[in-house]
């Protein structure tokens, strides 16, 4: 598994220069908790950076039914593919919490790219780690029963914003069954059945809304043959 530091973040290797032209273009906005920042449909006429809180970008079935395609945290950019493409917004972006994001327009962001190419080949970079991550949760939703996908999202979420205790064990924070079963595309209930049995193999325990993994390396191991094709986590861990 390739953990990336900023693995959602664009403009981390620009040019100084590339960056201060971004720097005084920004505008600063702030949302509240379980305020949309654009919905599906909406004209695609500015980017995002994320300063401090977090978001989800996320989708909705006819039906109401929402599944979480990413959770964003402080630094990690989105909504520049609508800017590149012409087209609508085809999700939501939604505070989880309270959020502060730096805004570019789009006629900005045009001419920022033009002057800078260097701005074109990281989004060309940022935008394939985008796509092999929409590939392998399509492959996964397909190819993997729901044990196997579970232990690979708790992997994932131990790698990018575990934290690890006196004992060595990681502990993910703030997740509960629900938001496990929005992200994978499952039911609580179903998610409810497979965390009882990690529970009673000794892989995990659940105490609230803490998830704790005595041994990562041991739950790596036990799932290699599920992570060989390097599926990319995004570090946030200190």
């Amino acid at each position: 598994m390739l953990v990336i530091p900023d693995l959602h973040n664009w403009r981390k290797n620009l040019p100084p220069i590339a960056l201060e032209e971004i720097q005084q273009t920004l505008t600063l906005k702030s949302y509240k908790t379980n305020e949309f920042i654009y919905s599906a449909g909406d004209d695609s006429n500015k980017c995002f950076q994320v300063v401090s809180g977090e978001i989800k970008v996320c989708n909705y079935s006819l039906e109401g039914n929402e599944l979480i395609i990413s959770s964003l945290h402080a630094n990690d950019c989105f909504g520049e593919m609508g800017l590149i493409t012409g087209q609508k917004r085809i999700n939501y972006a939604i505070a989880i919490k309270d959020v502060t994001v730096n805004v570019i327009n789009s006629s900005d962001f045009d001419t920022i790219c033009l002057k800078h190419p260097q701005i074109l080949m990281s989004l060309n970079k940022f935008l394939c780690n985008r796509l092999q991550m929409a590939f392998e949760m399509m492959e996964d939703a397909y190819l993997l029963p729901l044990y196997q996908r579970l232990a690979k999202l708790l992997i994932k979420l131990a790698l990018s914003n575990g934290e690890s205790n006196p004992d060595g064990h990681i502990i993910i924070k703030n997740v509960s069954q629900e938001s496990l079963g929005l992200m994978i595309g499952a039911t609580r209930q179903s998610i409810s059945r497979e965390l009882k049995k990690m529970e009673e193999e000794g892989m995990i325990s659940f105490k609230y809304t803490q998830l704790i993994i005595p041994n990562i390396k041991e739950m790596i191991n036990q799932f290699e043959n599920i992570l060989t094709h390097e599926p990319l986590v995004s570090s946030y861990s200190k």
